[in-house]
Formats: structure tokens, sequence, C-alpha cells
């Protein structure tokens, strides 16, 4: 998987950009042009095609082969001069020389398969089945596409969020700067207030320079995700987080959804049809032959029916002895088979604990988050009473900077916890086979409702 979501990211940074207007990006928006633009997707998709092409192929074994042949020849055969036909020769053929003759042949061949044993059958089901993987692995290449493309989106609303916090806490700072001044003026206040002041301000800015880098890369990664070339709009989310989802339906809807099972399903299928095929070859074979045609010295004599030549014929081929390479192929498929067998039975353990780590790591994100928005809260009220105290002259400077400091610093985690639940979100979506906007398939919002 961590393979698979490297190529996508490589395969993300090494094509020319899509030219266009702004983009306006919301969640769906932002998963449907990764779907669109990646390059790696549409390497996958266009294998699709090619499957395509495959399965018209297996089915033309299905319907008569007709051919057409013609042809010119020109020989000499003086020993005929000699033989006792050659009086008959001429008076058939008057114009008959065995010293030159020129021969024209027109003509139609047909061969249609009339029983193989099944190999025939076999091939056009094992050509659906391979489209119907291909389908399965373009399925879940899309799901590692759209949960990268999420995860960047979701960063660009952290770190634009991030920066509006500390942008607001400057804000503040400068309304506290004017009341120290205020209170300067009046005597109330020391010089030394008035430094702290001051100083409290400026050690925002680098703060805020560093906040707008942060938007800035989180914007150049989104770009490449999605292969633009202008800087998108973000829109923010406007739907609640879900509930808690429980464990056992979870699993259930992630084992029912995942299109890794339905890949490795039909590749067991296929081996079968890979066997059913080699064994079909080491069994008798019918076909039926035909011809139709002319052979003639002069091209005025198509017509006669003299010279028309046909044939038609039944054919059994049977090809009961290999040296034991059927048997060894049809080893060699039940082999794979069994391998792959393994890896379907690996993939249940494997998606219940990626389904039991993401609820188990939403459910963290999620308690930290309502923790940081109560703690946000407190040191917002306890920010503003810090303040109302210091004008009235019962509190110290340095508690309001205390106040506003532990202000800034539980905003920050509000944020970060905010949006550290998004991509749990995003990941528990994955994990049951689902885009990001679509896990309200299974779980409802905050309000714990199912839908």
């Amino acid at each position: 998987m961590s393979r698979l979501l490297s190529m996508i990211v490589v395969s993300t940074l090494f094509v020319v950009p899509l030219a266009g207007a702004e983009e306006v990006l919301d969640l769906e928006r932002t998963i449907n042009l990764a779907l669109e633009n990646n390059p790696f997707l549409k390497s996958i998709e266009e294998r699709r095609t090619q499957v395509e092409a495959g399965i018209k192929e297996a089915w033309a074994d299905v319907y008569p082969q007709v051919a057409f042949r013609g042809g010119w020849n020109r020989s000499r055969n003086p020993s005929l001069l000699n033989s006792a036909d050659f009086e008959d020769l001429i008076e058939l053929f008057p114009d008959y020389s065995p010293q030159q003759q020129d021969l024209y042949n027109l003509g139609f061949d047909l061969s249609q398969p009339i029983y193989h044993a099944g190999k025939i059958g076999a091939g056009i089901k094992l050509a659906k089945l391979v489209a119907e993987i291909t389908d399965a692995q373009i399925a879940s290449a899309q799901l590692d596409a759209g949960l990268i493309a999420s995860e960047a989106y979701f960063r660009v609303l952290e770190s634009r969020e991030g920066l509006e916090t500390i942008e607001i806490q400057r804000q503040a700072r400068q309304e506290s700067l004017a009341v120290v001044q205020a209170r300067y003026d009046l005597g109330d206040a020391t010089e030394l207030e008035m430094l702290q002041a001051k100083a409290a301000l400026a050690e925002l800015d680098p703060i805020i320079d560093r906040a707008r880098g942060s938007v800035r890369v989180a914007i150049i990664d989104l770009k490449a995700v999605l292969n633009l070339d202008v800087d998108p709009e973000v829109q923010e989310l406007e739907d609640p987080l879900p509930a808690m989802p429980e464990k056992d339906r979870t699993l259930a809807f992630a084992l029912d959804t995942r299109p890794e099972f339905d890949d490795l399903e039909l590749q067991l299928d296929a081996y079968d049809k890979q066997k059913r095929i080699v064994k079909a070859d080491q069994l008798p074979q019918i076909d039926l032959n035909g011809l139709y045609g002319h052979t003639v010295r002069l091209p005025e004599n198509w017509n006669d029916s003299l010279y028309a030549d046909w044939a038609v014929a039944i054919g059994l081929r049977w090809e009961f002895f290999y040296g034991g390479g059927v048997k060894a192929q049809v080893a060699g498929r039940e082999s794979e088979k069994q391998l792959v067998a393994w890896q379907l039975e690996a993939l249940f353990y494997q998606v219940e604990q990626e389904v039991e780590a993401a609820i188990t790591e939403y459910s963290a994100a999620l308690s930290q988050w309502e923790a940081a928005e109560i703690s946000a809260q407190a040191a917002r009220e306890a920010s503003r009473v810090a303040r109302e105290s210091y004008e009235e002259g019962v509190a110290l400077q340095t508690d309001w900077l205390t106040a506003q400091e532990r202000e800034i610093s539980a905003e920050v985690v509000r944020v970060q916890s905010y949006y550290g639940a998004r991509t749990s979100v995003a990941r528990l979506a994955r994990a049951v086979g689902l885009q990001a906007d679509e896990v309200w398939q299974f779980t409802g919002h905050d309000t714990g409702e199912q839908p």
C-alpha cells in the first residue's frame, strides 16, 4: 500500500500542469480533480482500454476465420511431352503448352472451430475477469489518490486557519498595547509595562511569517497533487465531524466494500480459467475447414465451372502427449492460485487491523479535539478576565500577557486537533473502502444518528 501511495505522489510531480481558470475547491471537488488529473490513474485506466480489446480478441475465436487468396504462377514442364496423357491434355486445353504456362488462382478459405474442449469459452470468461480485476485495481488506486488529495486539502485549511488565529491574536495584542499606552499616558502604567506590551506584539511577527509560509507550502502541495497551475480557492468545511462508528459494523462494511477483496477473489477465478485453457490443449479439438476458388490459365476462364475447385473437411487434432508440459503448467497455475488465496486470507487480517487502528485513531483525535475546544474556550475567557482585571488595576500586566500566550497556544491546538480529526476521518473512510466525502454512508453526523 505504501508503495502505491508513493507512486501516486511521485507521479503527480513530473507532469505538465493543466492550465485553467481558478478552481473553487470543496472536499468533493478536490477528490474528483485528483481522480481526473492523476497520471498514475490515467495509466491504469489506459490498461482498461487494452483489456477491452482483449475481450474482443477472445470473442474472435468463436466466429469463422475467412481468408481471401489469389496468385499467379508461371512454370515449365517439358517432361509432359512424353506423357501418355499429353494428347488428352491438348484435347481438353488446346492452348496448353508444356514449355511455359501461366496459372491464375482466386479463392476463399474458411476455418470454423467446432469443439475445443471449452478452451474458447474459458478464454472469453478469462478476458472478462481480467477486465473486472483491472476495475478493482483502479478503484483501489482511486481510494489512495483520494486520501492523498483529502489530506492535502485539510493541510491547506489547517495552515490557513492557523494563520488567521495568529493574526487575530496579533490584533488583540495591538489592542493591548493601546490599553497600556492609555494607562501610561495617565501615569497608571510604567515604562516597563509599555516595553513588555511592545515586545509581546513584536514576537508574533516572525510567527505570522512562518504561518504564511506554511499556507503557501500547503497550497503548493495541493496544486501538485491535483495537477493545477493556479492557486485554488479552498472553501471551508461545512459538514460536522461524524459520530464514532461501531467497530463490528464498520468492519462488516469494510469487508463488503474494499475493492482489494474483489481484486483477489477475481484473481482466484482467473487462475481456474487459466487451468481450464491449459488442460484443453491436451484434449481433442475439432474444426470445420473449407475452400472455394478457381485455378485457370486464362483470365477469360474465370466463369467456367470446369476450373472451379472446392473442398469441405472436418478435422480432428489431439495432441495427447506434451512430455509433462501441461501437467507442469497446471501445477504452476495451482501454485499461483494458492498464493493469491494466502494473500486473500492475509487481507482479512490486514483490513481488520486497519479498521481497528482507524477507529482508535479517530476516537483519540475526536477526544483531543473536544478537549481542545473546552481548553480554547477557557483560555479565551481567562484572557478576557485578565484584561479586565488589568484595566481595573487589580491584576499585573504579566498575568494578562501570560493569559494571552495561553490563549494563543490553546487556539493553535484547537485548530490542529480539529484537522487532525478530519484527517483521521479520511483515513477511516479509506479503511472501509470509501472516499473522505463518502464517509456518511456508514456513519452519521456528530448527533450519532445513522443515515
